[in-house]
């Protein structure tokens, strides 16, 4: 089942797709939208709620389901087996979660959106 928020049909360019799974809203994955709507290049980006892959592949950018984290891609789950990335690079020790792992990439742009 794909869950999708609507945008007005008269748009002439297609809009950017967050991908999260569906079911439940956890935190983690409510905040990394959050963060990425705050971004002008996600800010008119419809969220997607879906687990099947043909649906998330079409997404411009994925949080919190598929089972990849790869920033190359926009894809950032950390529920794969072996996962164990932190922010090591500021000291942290603790696994970051898709909330986490969107703050790792795109905190900077999220954090001067807010004082702007």
């Amino acid at each position: 089942a794909v869950q999708a928020l609507a945008w007005p049909c008269d748009r002439s360019e297609p809009r950017p797709l967050i991908g999260t799974h569906d079911g439940t809203f956890h935190c983690d994955e409510a905040l990394a939208c959050a963060m990425l709507k705050m971004l002008p290049e996600y800010r008119d980006a419809a969220i997607v709620r879906t687990r099947d892959p043909e649906e998330l592949e079409r997404c411009s950018v994925v949080v919190d389901v598929g089972a990849t984290y790869d920033p190359a891609r926009s894809r950032f789950d950390h529920h794969q087996r072996g996962f164990t990335d932190t922010m090591e690079e500021i000291g942290h020790s603790t696994k970051l979660s898709s909330a986490g792992l969107v703050y790792r990439h795109f905190g900077a742009e999220v954090l001067a959106s807010l004082v702007a």
